[in-house]
C-alpha cells in the first residue's frame, strides 16, 4: 500500500521532467513569441515605429510595451477597437505601410508570423536586418 502511495506521488515528478522534452519546438516556436521578442526588445527604441498583423499585435504590445504599434494585414478581433478616436492612423494598407517604412528608415520594425511576410514580401521594400523564431514563427523585420 506505502508502494503505491509512493509511486502515485512521485508521478507527476515524473512527468515534470518528462513534459519538456514531449512539447515539440514548433508548438513553442509559433504559440510563445514573448522569447524571439525579449531578444530584440532593448534593440528597439520608444521613437522606433513598429508595424505588426493582427495576430502579433497583442504579444508585440504586450514585450515591447508599447501602445502605439501599427496594424498591417487586417484587424481580426481588433475591428472594434480600431473604430475608436485614439486608433486613427493605426490600421495600414500595404501602400501606406511602404509610404511609413520609406519615411522613416531606421527606425522602422516589422513583426509578424512568417505565413504573412511570405504574402507581404515582395510588396515591402527591401530590409536592412531580419531574423526569424523558426519557419512557422515570428520574423522581425528592420528597415
Amino acid at each position: 500500500m506505502v508502494n503505491k502511495t509512493l509511486l502515485l506521488g512521485l508521478s507527476p515528478l515524473l512527468l515534470f521532467f518528462v513534459v519538456h522534452f514531449t512539447i515539440p519546438d514548433l508548438t513553442s516556436e509559433v504559440k510563445s513569441p514573448g522569447p524571439f521578442l525579449e531578444q530584440y526588445a532593448r534593440g528597439i527604441d520608444s521613437k522606433d515605429i513598429v508595424i505588426s498583423d493582427a495576430y502579433s499585435i497583442r504579444a508585440v504590445g504586450w514585450y515591447l510595451k508599447r501602445s502605439d504599434v501599427y496594424l498591417l494585414g487586417g484587424t481580426g478581433e481588433l475591428d472594434y477597437g480600431l473604430k475608436h478616436k485614439d486608433a486613427a492612423g493605426r490600421l495600414l494598407d500595404m501602400q501606406t505601410a511602404v509610404d511609413l517604412i520609406q519615411k522613416n528608415r531606421g527606425r522602422t520594425v516589422l513583426i509578424a508570423r512568417v505565413k504573412h511576410i511570405a504574402r507581404w514580401r515582395d510588396q515591402l521594400p527591401q530590409p536592412v536586418f531580419q531574423d526569424q523564431s523558426g519557419p512557422k514563427g515570428y520574423v522581425l523585420w528592420s528597415f
